[in-house]
């Protein structure tokens, strides 16, 4: 089953934090995040806060819950975050995600590909090997 990527919403903030936990590379515990201002509350403002047409964080939906997901910092004009649950890593799941983040920076900044025609796909990893996608 392919995932569904789609603008995150206010009720998958438990998920997010779930996911943020549980990955296999820089992983964080919920103290940490709270830390670095990863809470509840501020992921929860964030939703609400974003637009429709100016969505900042991307869900992957697959089997019933949310499995990964992917923000942009349209301020910075960077891919902030992508992440994805171990056990659905390698389904192409991150690269749905990153495709995403990647096209809302796009519309916002055309200049990310330099000449003015944004050029999809430029922070796509490689799918082999330890940074592969997932």
């Amino acid at each position: 089953m392919r995932a569904q990527i789609r603008p995150a919403v206010v009720t998958d903030v438990d998920a997010i934090l779930t996911i943020r936990t549980q990955v296999r590379e820089n992983r964080m515990s919920l103290p940490e995040l709270a830390r670095s201002g990863m809470t509840r509350q501020g992921i929860a403002h964030l939703l609400s806060a974003m637009g429709d047409d100016a969505p900042c964080l991307w869900g992957a939906q697959r089997q019933g819950g949310v499995v990964g997901f992917s923000m942009a910092d349209q301020e910075e004009a960077s891919l902030f975050a992508a992440f994805i649950l171990p056990q659905h890593e390698g389904l192409g799941v991150g690269r749905m995600l990153v495709a995403a983040a990647e096209a809302a920076l796009f519309r916002n900044h055309a200049d990310l590909a330099g000449n003015g025609s944004p050029k999809p796909g430029l922070w796509i990893l490689p799918a082999s090997g330890p940074a592969g996608d997932g």
